[in-house]
């Protein structure tokens, strides 16, 4: 679902450039979940969502939260 959700984000958030533009590019936001920080296919996905949309990477803001900090890291 992560993934999805990425995808649908830097979708819409190049439909909105395009829809509005102006000097100073507008930026999607994107709250990444444990899962997707942890994945090692994150660096993939991101890369991917931005080729397909065709949203510029600079438009794209990869966020955390701070709970997300307070979780113990897993290992594999």
């Amino acid at each position: 679902m992560g993934r999805w959700i990425l995808e649908t984000a830097c979708r819409e958030g190049a439909r909105l450039q395009e829809s509005f533009p102006r000097t100073a590019p507008l930026t999607m936001s994107v709250n990444l979940s444990v899962r997707q920080l942890q994945s090692e296919t994150l660096v993939a996905d991101v890369r991917q969502a931005l080729e397909v949309t065709g949203l510029p990477a600079a438009a794209l803001v990869l966020e955390i939260t701070e709970s997300l900090m307070l979780t113990t890291p897993t290992s594999r």
